[in-house]
């Protein structure tokens, strides 16, 4: 039986299979011919519960100058899983799944999030990304978090999410994470863990209106959706990194969206002054630093 401590690779093929392989080690990761031992789930009748303080701690605001404008920096690129371990963990703890399943790009850091939570949770997780030449610095940070990893060949996020719902069909304690966890059920979570973790600035700020104006990248746009319910006056600019944001998973009365100019895996041409992912948060200050005002707040979701 794999533990919440266990790592392994899984083969595409492994994904309806149920014979009984053998674990994987460490410098087999290049290979993706090996195989793992499957999982014995049962009904998670007694979740861990996680102290607070170790995934949703109190946001750290750092102002920052630059062009003698003034921009504050909410830090989450100081948590191990970036913003979305504020969610992930309670979702898991009040699911009594044993296994938690995510497909997305191997760029994106809700892999790490999801492996994260189900360490603090003792929980399973299990990522299933595009199979690259060499494993990706944010997948190689999630296994080695724990998680298990199913690398698809042309892995396009179409595939790998239809590869994630045959995968949890064939597992009863298995649950679904979808894309950016666009779920009500994880957004509820995330909007309160974001409200209790708001520093005293920022409540005074949300009282009167506030803040004005916030900066913020957009994949699944999730967690803009969980901000306009946490800070409702405030006015949005979203740089869409890589899927579409359509129109209507925007609030387009207090919104702006601008397209980053890279492509979704080049890195930020523009990099901030401030640690973030380079594929990532990183694109919005090219737009911030040109036409942020000053006082403007900016989301930094993580780092590399």
């Amino acid at each position: 039986m794999n533990t919440s401590n266990s790592f392994s690779l899984l083969l595409e093929s492994d994904i309806s299979s149920s014979e009984e392989m053998l674990p994987v080690k460490e410098k087999d990761l290049s290979d993706t011919r090996v195989i793992r031992t499957p999982k014995d789930l049962k009904r998670d009748k007694n979740p861990i519960r996680v102290d607070e303080d170790l995934y949703n701690p109190t946001l750290i605001v750092d102002p920052i100058t630059y062009n003698q404008k003034t921009y504050n920096i909410i830090r989450d690129d100081y948590l191990s899983g970036g913003t979305k371990q504020r969610g992930m963990v309670p979702l898991m703890e009040h699911s009594n799944a044993t296994e938690f399943v995510y497909a997305g790009p191997t760029t994106g850091y809700a892999q790490i999030a999801l492996a994260y939570a189900a360490k603090l949770t003792g929980k399973n997780a299990t990522i299933i990304v595009n199979k690259d030449k060499h494993m990706h610095p944010f997948t190689r940070k999630a296994f080695d978090f724990g998680a298990n990893v199913i690398p698809i060949q042309h892995g396009h996020l179409q595939k790998i999410q239809a590869k994630a719902v045959s995968y949890v069909n064939n597992r009863a304690y298995a649950e679904l994470i979808p894309f950016g966890g666009s779920s009500p059920e994880f957004m509820r979570f995330m909007q309160t863990s974001i409200e209790n973790a708001l520093p005293p600035v920022l409540q005074d700020l949300i009282e009167d209106g506030g803040p004005k104006r916030m900066w913020i990248v957009g994949g699944s746009a999730t967690l803009l959706n969980v901000l306009y319910k946490v800070f409702p006056k405030t006015y949005f600019t979203v740089i869409q990194i890589g899927k579409k944001i359509w129109d209507d998973q925007l609030d387009l009365t207090r919104t702006t969206k601008h397209i980053a100019i890279e492509k979704f895996k080049e890195p930020a041409t523009f990099i901030p002054p401030y640690p973030s992912v380079s594929t990532y948060d990183a694109k919005l200050w090219i737009f911030a630093a040109q036409y942020g005002k000053d006082g403007d707040y900016i989301w930094n979701v993580a780092a590399d």
